[in-house]
């Protein structure tokens, strides 16, 4: 063949686009409702998902153990070593698309036969091997843009890692704050309990109160003392799962004493679904199904009856004999030849590779639907949670206010003798109770919001996964 039929079959080969085997993908047709369940649709969408970490709490600690934590957490890195991964593949399968230039030097036995006897000589080869496969029926195609969405779902499987993580540290961090805060209301109660305890002892010393009332609140006591073990210990256990997740062995977390000063941001009335478009998982699970409809193409293009067509070239010298290769008498030699190469009995694997890449499409798809109906509920979910838990919050510290007076005018009336202990002891036990509830309900919205923030898809940048992707990852650390 000549090469300028040659050239002209690879200009073909390279303006035929629209011809890849496989079909187009097209996303699922999804109706997602135009509220979630609760709340009224509205102008103000709220951008609640976009409100970076950073800002979402306004806590200054709780920002500088994120920023650690995106830094330094070793799931977060290997989602971001999945992705150079990814990349080299997508690269591989794109350069499948070119042609390959080698150099080479071979020697080849050959028989010549005269009239009289026949002898073998070597046929020696020295120059430049040229090879094309022209991508005809798009399976290279298919196969990089396979490659491309699978970088691109390795990304944001990354962004979901990210999300996570965030999400994760919050809530690691209110649990931690809450233990604290349950921690001083208990220690708060065996004072109190303790002074109840010293004043009951005088009573009973000067003959106003008898020897039972003593027992009761020490009783009491005792019981409240019991609570502190149980806390300290879930409080060190929380600390060590903040430890790892900030990268480091399980230890102490540093932290200011006091009361939690986060505010959870308030619910906006409007949260469209189309904000569900920001989660990476989601996004991620499209990417997936898109990859697998093109490897449906290329599947396609390994059966039967689709022939591979490409170029072979040689540039160089022929010689029989090593002396006159390398002196350079002999001649150029310039060789062209097309190639096809198509199965013509496979036994039913390439059918089968398709009927394969069709159910993982399949699946793809399904899981796809399954992603955003399991994201719609999530939001649903933590939508009712805070809702509700606002609702017992508010009657709560009502109850705390009501205890703690009760407490108050029962310590009265037990001094001036118009009461016995027992209605002491009762009130003090409702205020710990009360107190711890309020504590716990709070502790509740803080999760309820963390987890929202979360199901609308917030906490990951695109900024700081660049950061990580440019920095290098020390495994002696």
């Amino acid at each position: 063949m000549r090469p300028a039929r040659i050239l002209g079959l690879a200009v073909l080969g390279l303006t035929l686009p629209a011809c890849a085997l496989g079909p187009n993908y097209a996303r699922p047709t999804i109706t997602p409702p135009p509220a979630f369940r609760g709340v009224l649709t509205t102008s103000e969408a709220a951008d609640l998902a976009d409100l970076a970490w950073i800002r979402q709490y306004q806590e200054p600690e709780l920002a500088a153990l994120i920023q650690t934590a995106i830094a330094e957490n070793l799931d977060l890195r290997q989602a971001v070593a999945r992705i150079a991964e990814a990349r080299a593949r997508a690269d591989a399968a794109r350069a499948d698309l070119g042609p390959t230039l080698s150099a080479g030097f071979s020697g080849q036995p050959r028989t010549r036969i005269d009239e009289d006897e026949s002898w073998l000589r070597t046929l020696y080869s020295l120059g430049v091997a040229f090879q094309w496969e022209i991508d005809f029926f798009g399976r290279l195609r298919r196969a990089s843009e396979a490659a491309r969405n699978d970088l691109l779902a390795t990304e944001d499987g990354a962004r979901a890692v990210m999300s996570s993580l965030v999400g994760d540290v919050a809530q690691a961090w209110f649990d931690l704050r809450v233990l604290d805060e349950l921690i001083a209301i208990t220690q708060r109660n065996i004072q109190l309990q303790q002074d109840a305890l010293v004043l009951v002892q005088r009573r009973v010393q000067g003959g106003v109160s008898a020897g039972l009332d003593e027992q009761q609140a020490t009783s009491q006591l005792a019981r409240t003392r019991a609570q502190l073990p149980a806390l300290q210990q879930d409080a060190q256990q929380v600390e060590n799962r903040l430890s790892v997740l900030l990268g480091r062995p399980p230890g102490p977390i540093a932290r200011t004493p006091g009361p939690i000063t986060a505010v959870p941001p308030e619910i906006p009335t409007g949260l469209p679904s189309e904000l569900l478009e920001r989660r990476p998982d989601i996004r991620q699970a499209e990417r997936e199904l898109m990859a697998a409809t093109s490897r449906i193409g290329v599947a396609m293009g390994n059966a039967f009856p689709f022939p591979r067509i490409g170029l072979t070239a040689f540039f160089g010298l022929l010689s029989g004999s090593l002396d006159s290769l390398f002196r350079g008498d002999d001649s150029g030699v310039v060789s062209w030849s097309p190639s096809v190469a198509m199965p013509i009995i496979d036994s039913g694997r390439g059918k089968a590779g398709v009927a394969v890449a069709v159910a993982q499409t399949e699946q793809a798809a399904i899981f796809y639907r399954s992603s955003i109906l399991v994201a719609l509920r999530e939001v649903a979910d933590t939508l009712v949670s805070l809702e509700k838990v606002r609702e017992r919050i508010a009657q709560q510290q009502v109850e705390v206010t009501a205890a703690r007076e009760a407490l108050r005018l029962s310590d009265i009336r037990y001094v001036g003798g118009v009461a016995d202990y027992l209605e002491v002891l009762d009130t003090q036990r409702v205020l710990y109770v009360s107190e711890t509830d309020l504590a716990r309900s709070r502790q509740s919205e803080l999760q309820a919001s963390v987890q929202l923030y979360r199901a609308l898809g917030g906490g990951w940048s695109d900024q700081e996964l660049v950061k990580l992707i440019d920095r290098p990852f020390d495994a002696r650390k």
